[in-house]
């Protein structure tokens, strides 16, 4: 588990069931108030951004997330079909939903960098 000390720009945590990546940390500390942080979290599956503070009770999980280089195959009917790059026989699909904004970049064989977090 981690605190609120533990937290820095560029780590990955789990808030909420949902992986995001800390963007920015400011420590807060207000008169004879406890002291808080204001972050800014990106979140690695919709890519949105989050404001959010904590106070020090406050405990988060680091996030395990596997890199893999995947190979994009072909699309049908909102579904995007990827392949491991060294085992091309490993088929999975992705939504256009979950793929946002980077369907209108894809190329089939094009090989990127995927992001794995609790099996998806």
């Amino acid at each position: 588990m981690l605190s609120i000390n533990d937290l820095q720009n560029g780590i990955n945590i789990a808030y909420e069931g949902t992986p995001y990546q800390v963007l920015e940390v400011l420590h807060l500390h207000i008169g004879r108030g406890g002291s808080s942080i204001q972050t800014k979290l990106k979140n690695l599956k919709t890519g949105g951004v989050l404001n959010r503070n904590f106070k020090p009770s406050d405990t988060f999980e680091e996030a395990d997330i596997l890199k893999q280089k995947v190979k994009y195959l072909y699309n049908h009917r909102e579904e995007f079909w990827f392949c491991e790059e060294s085992n091309q026989v490993n088929r999975f699909k992705i939504s256009r939903e979950q793929l946002g904004g980077a369907t209108n970049f894809l190329k089939p064989n094009t090989v990127i960098e995927a992001l794995k977090f609790n099996g998806e």
